[in-house]
């Protein structure tokens, strides 16, 4: 039997989500089904989580509490032009 569940997530992180699964062709249930795959294939989540250090919360403060300094560029790969640093993967 089919179950259906609602799932809350914001709606620019949806939208910005959709945006990207959509380059190999996946739609948010499509995602959602090859996660839960992978949570029973691993036996576990298919990333790694982890519980913070004693320093991670100070870290994380003095973070919000400090201006942000200018990101240092990086080379374009296609253009030679210099962009911001870019903390994906």
């Amino acid at each position: 039997m089919a179950k259906t569940e609602t799932l809350k997530i914001r709606m620019a992180l949806e939208a910005e989500g959709e945006g990207i699964l959509s380059a190999p062709g996946l739609d948010t249930t499509g995602a959602v089904t090859l996660f839960f795959r992978q949570i029973v294939t691993r036996r576990g989540l298919p990333l790694k989580a982890r519980i913070p250090n004693d320093e991670t919360p100070e870290a994380f403060r003095e973070a919000r509490e400090t201006p942000a300094a200018p990101l240092l560029g990086r080379e374009n790969r296609h253009s030679g032009n210099a962009q911001g640093l870019s903390l994906a993967g």
